[in-house]
């Protein structure tokens, strides 16, 4: 059978969580119960790579979705183009460039889905010395409404710290605090 791993920082970890089905978010359950097949297909070509993948569910369906990146050094970019048809033939697409700055880099996206088109743009500093990473991103949605947020990660003497405060399409601001403490064992 063939798997579909997708992306992940520890391939091996991503493979072995798709094959215990108990303890699985109901997305990914649904996802592993349905899937008939899945077809995974990674290119590099001479400045990045192109990624496509087909699934088909229990149904007969099928959805698609093809990748395309491509990686500038001289200018400091990546751009990546991602083309999608889902099981019921909705289509949706997104343009994004990442590009380097002195202390982080800005990423700015365009969308196009079933419900129309929208963008994000983030900016992420970094400030070595400081220990700080900060990271600023905001949402246009396809009906006009709009979301932000605001990420601060201090680095601390055992780990970290991580601030978030987002503020909803509906204005409602959330804040969230995550401490990570690393034993030196």
């Amino acid at each position: 059978d063939v798997l579909y791993v997708g992306k992940a920082r520890n391939l091996k970890k991503r493979v072995i969580s798709y094959t215990r089905l108990p303890g699985q978010s109901g997305r990914i359950a649904r996802m592993i119960r349905a899937t008939t097949t899945m077809d995974f297909v990674r290119t590099r070509t001479e400045t990045g790579h192109t990624r496509n993948t087909t699934v088909t569910n229990g149904q007969g369906q099928t959805a698609t979705r093809d990748i395309s990146v491509a990686r500038d050094p001289a200018a400091g970019t990546i751009t990546r183009s991602m083309d999608a048809t889902g099981f019921g033939g909705q289509s949706r697409s997104a343009d994004t460039t990442i590009t380097r700055t002195g202390d982080g880099y800005t990423s700015n996206t365009q969308f196009t889905g079933p419900n129309g088109s929208g963008s994000r743009d983030v900016v992420v500093s970094r400030d070595r010395e400081a220990g700080t990473s900060t990271r600023d991103a905001a949402w246009s949605l396809p009906d006009g409404r709009t979301a932000t947020s605001n990420t601060v990660t201090t680095r601390t003497a055992d780990g970290f710290e991580r601030s978030t405060t987002a503020t909803g399409p509906n204005g409602n601001t959330g804040t969230r605090t995550v401490v990570v403490s690393r034993d030196p064992v």
